[in-house]
């Protein structure tokens, strides 16, 4: 019922607006840590049925090498994500930074990849993004790329992540 859903947030970040600091590198060090994202509107992946349409927050815990994931979804009516969940999934992965991009306008960015280590069958084997922090959030692309070789093209500036 929920994997359209998971697939299309599965890595889902994104950009503000730049402010003064300069952006910080993306490195194990600058990700390590536990971040919190925004509660953030997902349209239904299925025309047929616009109830599934949710609000999420995700939770993502990194360390050297594997980053866990839970995500904590909510019915529509429930816009601040505060108690009564309607699901909830984790997942973990082996992730790596595979040096940097740009994105389209020429943000530089830096590419992201994960392997499924274990978790809720939701989750997609393998993840590819781009990655991004300035001024303490960290951000992605717009749909997270799915299969081994895609990497989203383009920041999506609706949801943020923050240290907690």
């Amino acid at each position: 019922m929920y994997k359209g859903v998971i697939s299309n947030m599965l890595f889902l970040f994104a950009l503000s607006p730049t402010l003064s600091a300069e952006p910080a590198p993306v490195t194990k060090d600058a990700l390590s840590g536990k971040w919190v994202s925004n509660c953030f509107y997902v349209e239904s992946s299925d025309p047929q049925n616009p109830d599934e349409s949710t609000y999420q927050k995700v939770y993502w815990d990194f360390d050297s090498s594997i980053n866990s994931v839970t995500v904590f979804i909510y019915d529509s009516s429930n816009a601040k994500c505060k108690g009564g969940q309607i699901f909830k999934t984790s997942a973990r992965y082996k992730y790596t930074i595979e040096g940097g991009g740009k994105a389209q306008g020429g943000l530089l960015v830096a590419r992201v990849s994960g392997e499924f280590v274990d978790g809720d069958e939701y989750w997609d084997k393998y993840y590819r993004n781009i990655m991004y922090i300035e001024n303490d959030r960290l951000y992605g692309g717009e749909d997270a790329g799915e299969g081994m070789h895609q990497y989203p093209q383009r920041i999506d500036r609706s949801i943020y992540f923050v240290r907690y």
